[in-house]
């Protein structure tokens, strides 16, 4: 299976003031957290971990090329780094075509709407699609708001602590979601108390009612009462109902996957990862029922936590073969089925 990549549209004037900030930086304590910040999304644009989409033509690239290196000015230099990395496979470029922005999203594409957008759009006009599309997008106008990115925003827990999931994890922008744990639906204190907090915490309010938010559960379906199975159906549609409850503004759809192929208890969105090696079922009675710890990380941005960006590509890609095994529901005695709406944007 070919290795998960992210996409990333980048406008050059953003890529001109990302250099230009970083080589005339000056030093105080106060701005050094956004001096990282640029530094990182710099190192982003070379990472080969991105499929990079630029708003220049070839023609523009090969002029440059020609040109006397003491001629080219800040820009320049860099796109033409890019330029000789990608013609040594060393990164995934594309060039002009099927170039967007946040304001010409197609709302069937998948890449566009899973994408992260660097652009030189005002506070306002990023704050608008970022709100309305659940994406991603950083301005010079806001990237002091992406502080978090630098770090993982996790902690440690101890069994008894009085902890939400509420107060744990913060809303970032997203229109889909993958989760797999064996235990999520286990039984229904767990779905109230883990799942929808979980959901409650991480779901936009609404999005553009043409993206319907993506919501994909991958658990066994076991329950600890004298049934091997639940029926899975219903299962869908209690949570379904209780999803409607927190978001009654929210547009979505809902698939669960019977399977047993995961191990680690591991969300994601289009741009956030968590881990939870204790399981997602941490909840009871409002205190943690054992002793674990979270991740949670912004991958492909964050430099800091490098295998961060590969746990994310290796954990798609693990869904995605489960994903694509799975087949329509037809027995709750059997495993590899799915029940609801399949589709999400993540598994492409």
């Amino acid at each position: 299976m070919a290795r998960y990549l992210k996409h990333i549209y980048c406008e050059c004037k953003f890529i001109e003031t990302c250099i230009s900030k970083i080589e005339n930086w000056k030093f105080d304590a106060s701005n050094y957290q956004e001096l990282r910040l640029w530094m990182c999304i710099r190192s982003l644009l070379f990472s080969s971990k991105i499929i990079l989409h630029l708003d220049i033509s070839i023609e523009e690239l090969d002029n440059i090329e020609k040109k006397p290196k003491k001629e080219l000015n800040i820009l320049e230099k860099q796109l033409l780094n890019l330029y000789c990395r990608h013609k040594e496979g060393l990164s995934r470029l594309k060039i002009s075509e099927g170039f967007v922005t946040p304001d010409s999203i197609d709302f069937t594409n998948k890449a566009q709407l899973t994408a992260c957008y660097l652009t030189c759009m005002d506070y306002e006009t990023c704050k608008k699609y970022s709100n309305n599309y659940g994406i991603m997008i950083i301005s010079p106008d806001n990237i002091k708001e992406f502080g978090a990115v630098l770090f993982d925003n996790g902690r440690a827990i101890q069994k008894g602590d009085h902890r939400s999931w509420k107060n744990m994890l913060k809303a970032v922008p997203c229109n889909t979601l993958a989760l797999a744990d064996n235990y999520i639906c286990i039984d229904d204190s767990t779905i109230r108390d883990n799942l929808i907090e979980i959901l409650d915490a991480l779901l936009p309010e609404e999005l553009n009612l043409d993206i319907p938010f993506q919501i994909s559960i991958f658990t066994t379906l076991k329950t600890n009462n004298n049934r091997d199975d639940v029926d899975s159906r219903n299962c869908l549609k209690a949570i379904a109902k209780l999803i409607e409850k927190v978001r009654p503004n929210l547009y979505f759809k809902l698939a669960i996957f019977k399977c047993k192929h995961f191990h680690d208890r591991t969300l994601v969105t289009n741009n956030l990862y968590i881990n939870c090696p204790g399981g997602f079922d941490l909840m009871k009675y409002g205190k943690s029922s054992k002793t674990t710890m979270l991740n949670i990380v912004y991958p492909y941005i964050n430099n800091s936590t490098n295998w961060c960006s590969d746990a994310y590509s290796n954990f798609i890609n693990d869904i995605s073969y489960v994903y694509n095994k799975s087949t329509e529901f037809q027995s709750d005695y059997l495993t590899g089925f799915y029940v609801g709406d399949k589709r999400n944007r993540l598994f492409i």
